[in-house]
Parts: C-alpha cells; sequence; structure tokens
C-alpha cells in the first residue's frame, strides 16, 4: 500500500494509514454500493441511479505514458466488477496538470513526486494550494493571497492549520506528530486514493562517503552534497 501524502520509504515521516484506507476488496465495495440503496441494474450489468441512468463516470488519464494507460484498464475493470461503468478518457499527459487546473474531468490519474519533507509539497497537500486541484473553489482570487478558508471542510481547516503551524515550529517531534494527523485525516476522508507506488532501487559503492539518496530535481532545494573517497 503506497503511503498517503508521503511515500513509505522516507521513514522519517512516513505514518502508517492503511487501518484508515483498508485492503483491497472488491465484495465489500459492491456491498457498500448495495447498502446505498444502488441494487437495480441493466443489461449490462451496470447499476442504476434513482434517475434510471447508469452508475457512470469518466476517469481522465495520459494515454502517451508508459503507466498511465494499463492503470486506467485495470480501474475501468474493477469498477466493471461491482456495476460500475468506468469510461476511459485519454489525454495527452502533458496536458494532465493543466486539466486538473481547470476542473474538467470527473476523476484524474496523476502522479504526485516524493520530497524529504512534507514542507515541499506544501503547495499539493495543503487545503486552497495550487495543485490542490480537486477542490479548486478554496484558491485565492490572487496568486500570494490567503486561501478562501470559510469553503474549507472542518478536517480541510485542520490540515491548513497543521502545514502553517509545522513551517514554524523547530522541534522535530512536533513536526513529525503534526505530518502524522495530516496523513491519517486525508486517510479518513479519502479526497485522493493512492493505488500505486514504484520501488526505485539503487546502489553505490561502500568506498565512497557522505552519500546521499537523491529523491530527484526540487525546484528551489537543490543541495550541492560533497562526495568523498574514503
Amino acid at each position: 500500500m503506497p503511503g498517503h501524502g508521503v511515500a513509505p520509504i522516507n521513514k522519517e515521516w512516513y505514518a502508517n494509514t492503511r487501518p484508515q484506507l483498508g485492503s483491497f476488496n472488491v465484495a465489500a465495495a459492491g456491498q457498500a454500493l448495495d447498502a446505498l440503496g444502488l441494487k437495480s441494474k441493466n443489461s449490462a450489468g451496470i447499476r442504476l441511479l434513482p434517475s434510471g441512468k447508469p452508475l457512470e463516470f469518466d476517469l481522465t488519464y495520459g494515454t502517451d505514458s508508459s503507466t498511465y494507460p494499463a492503470m486506467a484498464t485495470i480501474i475501468q475493470s474493477d469498477f466493471a466488477k461491482v456495476g460500475v461503468k468506468v469510461n476511459l478518457r485519454g489525454i495527452l499527459s502533458s496536458k494532465l496538470l493543466s486539466t486538473g487546473q481547470s476542473g474538467d474531468w470527473e476523476m484524474i490519474l496523476h502522479a504526485f513526486g516524493d520530497q524529504p519533507d512534507p514542507e515541499l509539497r506544501k503547495p499539493i497537500w495543503q487545503p486552497g494550494g495550487a495543485l490542490y486541484y480537486w477542490h479548486r473553489s478554496l484558491q485565492p482570487a490572487r496568486d500570494g493571497d490567503k486561501p478562501n478558508v470559510a469553503k474549507m471542510a472542518a478536517w480541510e481547516k485542520d490540515i491548513y492549520t497543521i502545514f502553517d503551524k509545522a513551517a514554524t515550529t523547530t522541534n522535530v517531534g512536533e513536526r513529525k506528530a503534526l505530518y502524522t494527523r495530516w496523513q491519517l485525516l486525508f486517510a479518513q476522508n479519502l479526497p485522493v486514493t493512492p493505488i500505486a507506488k514504484p520501488e526505485n532501487i539503487g546502489a553505490v559503492s561502500n568506498k565512497y562517503g557522505n552519500y546521499v539518496y537523491n529523491l530527484g530535481v526540487i525546484p528551489g532545494y537543490n543541495p550541492v552534497t560533497l562526495i568523498y573517497q574514503k
């Protein structure tokens, strides 16, 4: 199970959200839909809404990606097993971000990179951030202004405060506790569903010292590491 906001490999900040996210269970998903009263199905096996229309939605994904098409097809197949029709809407991967920010989607398949500290991913995970595109009404009228806090759900207000506090305290224990609560709140409310996490393995000779694992290019955070031969 991937981490929710923090990758499991990032042991300094990762919080185990498995109990909140649960496990993959197609039968339980079907039972949950039954409990909502969506038991009737059409001849194709798709559940019907009270209006008589089929329960369906569009899934936007990048067609030119090496991974998105296969993932989109798996998602479509899994939803079909519980009587939900998923219409695949393919676009260029380079358009995913702008499409997400425009709000022109019902469900979107996208990837978020990892960073060594959650503060560096604040635009994604803090409500009202530039990349918090699943709830766009929180965006400020102008860049740099305060987000629309009045439109935040109670749990979003908590997370908004958490990131502000974590950015100003120098106590590692307090920051750890704050970021743990953030991950749990996201897992409980689930505006984003994490489905996969790639595993990258690297190696370096033990004759080198001061080697630090590089998580990739981080805008505004590119420390120069001095590596030496022991």
